[in-house]
């Protein structure tokens, strides 16, 4: 299968004349190791089919959940890879080599614990405060791209600042915040330009998982209840990723006293009744 692979991924490569002779032989190694992997193989492949151009058609076809095909979701990585500077390109295809497809866990780097990467497989990667500057950045890298790892689970280290969209449209609140501008940061990391869900014309999903009748439930009806008063008080939905906040900060300022004599009073009063008194 390594031949029909390299017939279909040749022509990608070629589609891209800045790429150098050493990217180009690294961008191959690179699909090779994860197409042949076990996830990838279950994912795309028949296994009782004998191995055959039409097997390898029949993979590069399949789609995933949001209707993109293996080879399209191939070929956009090569374009992608074209608009890069020759530094970024080296960036993403060496984060790639990073990675250990298979049933093991990815291969701890010089310093690391090898322990922590055999925890998870390479298809679930963790990002927390223990984990190195230059390991996020690889985890970073390597999910924007059709590759590893398919899922990742990350503490606030990744809730702000980090782009995480290109090939990711699902983000899962497993922990809520009193301040539902947190919420939107984090999905701010999948809400960008030029994002995947932009890309296929589908919605971004948010799930907000919470224990019934415990305190996650309480949480989340007071999170939801502050982001409906916001859209009562402001006329609009409570967003505050990037393209939003930089709409907002066009507008002209309202005066101090402006915003204090239009302010809402929502305290409840409660008029008490007396009976009617003689005169």
């Amino acid at each position: 299968m390594a031949r029909y692979l390299e017939e279909a991924v040749a022509p990608l490569a070629d589609a891209i004349p800045e790429l150098l002779p050493e990217h180009r032989a690294k961008l191959f190694d690179v699909v090779r190791r994860f197409v042949r992997s076990p996830i990838f193989v279950a994912r795309y492949f028949d296994p009782t089919a004998a191995s055959s151009e039409h097997l390898m058609a029949s993979a590069l076809a399949a789609v995933d959940g949001s209707g993109v095909s293996l080879g399209a979701r191939l070929k956009a990585f090569t374009v992608f890879l074209a608009k890069r500077s020759s530094g970024e390109r080296a960036e993403y295809l060496s984060a790639l080599g990073d990675v250990q497809p298979g049933y093991r866990g990815e291969r701890a780097l010089a310093g690391e614990d090898p322990a922590l990467s055999k925890t998870l497989l390479p298809n679930i990667r963790l990002a927390n405060g223990a984990t190195k500057q230059e390991t996020r950045q690889r985890l970073m890298l390597s999910f924007n791209t059709p590759f590893f790892p398919d899922i990742l689970v990350a503490s606030s280290v990744f809730s702000e600042g980090v782009d995480l969209h290109l090939n990711c449209r699902h983000v899962i609140h497993h922990d809520l915040s009193w301040n539902p501008s947190d919420i939107e940061q984090r999905t701010g990391r999948l809400d960008r330009l030029g994002s995947k869900a932009e890309m296929v014309g589908k919605s971004i999903e948010v799930y907000l998982p919470y224990v019934a009748e415990t305190q996650d439930e309480k949480q989340f009806r007071v999170v939801m209840d502050r982001e409906r008063w916001f859209q009562v008080l402001m006329g609009e939905d409570y967003r505050s990723d990037d393209t939003s906040i930089d709409r907002l900060a066009q507008r002209i300022p309202l005066p101090a006293s402006a915003a204090k004599a239009l302010a809402f009073e929502l305290e409840v009063y409660r008029e008490e009744s007396h009976p009617p008194t003689d005169r």
